[in-house]
């Protein structure tokens, strides 16, 4: 089933007053202090960051929402993917046994999802990620879902 963008939500982010995003970050600062990012951090990261309204639009044509799920699972998932998984399943073991022990998150599955996400780091964005994070951290259905993310990115920034 194919999902309509809403109109306005992408005239909104397109339009955004830099009032809104700025009101936004300003938020956005603060709750990020109260979870332990630095203001240094904080403002470093954000240092010129605008919002990106084509994040908006390519997070509603992602292809697992337009492609029949056999169709998309033949694209994804060859003799090459299942061996660079496996590979990776070897090489990461001790750290995807933490994880297990840790998360509660089945390493079949970690491995699985880096695979279909990056190719297991082959296949980087092309989209600055704190920018793209901020955007929809701002803007969009799914604001306090990405507010967590940015954070999360925000520390792992923070240390190093």
């Amino acid at each position: 089933m194919k999902r309509a963008i809403p109109v306005l939500l992408l005239l909104a982010a397109a339009e955004a007053p830099a009032a809104d995003f700025g009101a936004c970050m300003k938020e956005l600062r603060r709750e990020a202090t109260v979870k332990g990012v630095t203001p240094q951090t904080f403002d470093q990261a954000m240092t010129g960051v605008e919002p990106d309204p084509t994040v908006i639009e390519a997070m509603d044509n992602q292809p697992e929402f337009k492609t029949p799920v056999w169709d998309y699972l033949a694209v994804l998932v060859d003799e090459q993917r299942i061996a660079d998984g496996r590979a990776k399943l070897a090489e990461w073991s001790a750290v995807l046994a933490d994880v297990e022990a840790k998360l509660g998150v089945d390493r079949h599955t970690v491995v699985a999802v880096w695979g279909v996400e990056s190719d297991y780091g082959r296949t980087m964005g092309t989209r600055p990620l704190v920018r793209s994070l901020a955007t929809v951290a701002c803007f969009g259905t799914r604001q306090r879902f990405f507010r967590g993310e940015l954070i999360a990115t925000l520390k792992i920034v923070q240390s190093g």
